[in-house]
Parts: C-alpha cells; structure tokens; sequence
C-alpha cells in the first residue's frame, strides 16, 4: 500500500522528476510541455510545493520511498466560489499502476478537502482517452457534468474532456 503525504520544497527535485515523467508519458492528459516544464527553476517549483496556503496542497504516493504518484487540489479563491476547487496534475507512473496508488491518492485528496468544512464540491476534467481514470472517477462518485467537445488541439488533432463534480 502506497504512503501518501502533502508534498513540500524539499520534495521539488523528486516531483520535478515524476513531474517530466507525467508530461513525456501521458502528453494527451496534461497541457504543459514537457520542454516548457523543463526550463522551469526548480525554486518555482519549491515555492509552488512550499505553502498550503489558500487551500492548495499537493499529495505525492510512496512506494519504497521511490515517489510514484501525485495529485494537487486547488482551492478557488473568489469569495462566491471559495465553496469549490479542483483537482488536477494527477499521475501514477507506469510501474506502480494496478496497485491502487490512483484511488488511495483520491481518497487522501478527498478526506482532506472534506475536513476544510466549507468545501462543497470538487471539479475535475479528464481526457476522453484517458479510460482508466474516467472509471476511478465514477467509483469514487465523481459525475459528469459537461463535455467540452475540442477542448485540447495537440499535433493538429483535437481532444474532448468531460468535466466531473464530486458533492460533499
């Protein structure tokens, strides 16, 4: 069973790496480039990883001490819609899938918004070729609430992302 705990600075190095890992392997379900990433100061990614002020936290999953796995919840930060937030940057390298890395790392994120108290939603978006995590998705009860056709163009072709909410 994977270890998971909210990341910091002195994590930087090790989610920069899993970070590339992400954006090389699975470019269809992120929007950065890895080359734009790659040029990123690894004191940005520190000061990223370093407050979780505001209600935004990263979650990194552990197995032997090697991190294999990663997600971030970003709270909004308007008054109206404080009541919200989203998930994003979700990943779990090849070697650790099919071993429950993806669902303790949404479970965690969730147990932790939940305890907020005021928190009453989270919103995620999912690639519609990303199969495995639109199925976690629903049995965590994330629904559907949207498809945006087109969302993403990449090598001249265009991708749909539904757009889910799980109610607390």
């Amino acid at each position: 069973m994977p270890e998971i705990r909210v990341l910091n600075a002195s994590d930087a190095p090790i989610y920069r790496e899993l970070r590339l890992q992400a954006l090389t392997h699975d470019p269809n379900a992120f929007l950065v480039d890895p080359d734009q990433y790659r040029q990123m100061p690894l004191e940005t990614i520190e000061g990223q990883l370093s407050s979780e002020e505001d209600g935004k936290f990263t979650l990194g999953a552990f197995l032997d001490e090697k991190l294999v796995g990663m997600c971030t919840f970003i709270r909004e930060s308007h008054p109206k819609i404080r009541h919200k937030g989203k998930v994003v940057a979700v990943y779990v390298a090849p070697e650790a899938r099919g071993q429950g890395v993806a669902r303790k790392l949404m479970e965690t994120l969730i147990e932790r918004v939940r305890s907020y108290g005021d928190v009453e939603q989270i919103q995620l978006g999912v690639s519609h070729t990303q199969v495995a995590a639109q199925k976690l998705y629903t049995r965590l009860g994330f629904e559907i609430f949207g498809i945006e056709k087109q969302a993403v163009k990449q090598n001249g072709e265009y991708l749909d992302e539904e757009w889910r909410v799980l109610k607390l």
